[in-house]
């Protein structure tokens, strides 16, 4: 039986498969993950728009936590400072980190009927790409603002951005 991390860590990714698959979009799950990378997202084709590059390619580092809160617009996650420093720095590949934020009770966090399947609350993703380093040892706070809901259409325009090679 999976632990508490695992689980979250299987929601997490279940959540990515969803909202990429609507938009047509296929998640990969890279074998090892040596450099915080626990899914690539990749689009077929150039998005249905004009964009410098086709078949863009979207790198991601998945958390999830039911010990979360939102304060003045955001939401603090503690990062451990190995992802931090992985995140941060400039890499070919764009990455973000994507928070799946679940309900304080467990038993809300998938319910099931014959008319849905519903994965409670919702995920936020943040670039932390060119941020500073950092003096701390075990981990940093990042915060996700709360407009960064991750959502088909939020990922749609995400991708848009790393094919026309703009600044997430």
């Amino acid at each position: 039986m999976l632990n508490r991390n695992l689980i979250e860590e299987e929601l997490s990714l279940a959540y990515l498969h969803v909202i990429s698959a609507e938009k047509g979009f296929s998640v990969d799950v890279p074998k090892v993950d040596m450099i915080s990378v626990d899914a690539q997202i990749r689009a077929a084709g150039n998005l249905g728009v004009e964009a410098f590059l086709s078949c863009p390619q979207l790198d991601v580092q998945l958390k999830a936590t039911q010990n979360w809160q939102e304060q003045d617009g955001r939401i603090s996650f503690a990062l451990p400072i190995k992802n931090y420093n992985d995140l941060r720095r400039e890499v070919l590949t764009p990455r973000i980190i994507v928070l799946l934020c679940l309900p304080w009770d467990r038993a809300l966090w998938v319910s099931h009927s014959v008319n849905e399947l519903a994965l409670k609350k919702c995920a936020y993703w943040l670039s932390l790409s060119g941020e500073p380093e950092s003096d701390n040892q075990t981990s940093k706070t990042v915060y996700f603002p709360v407009e960064n809901l991750l959502s088909p259409d939020t990922l749609h325009s995400i991708m848009v951005k790393v094919a026309n090679r703009e600044k997430l």
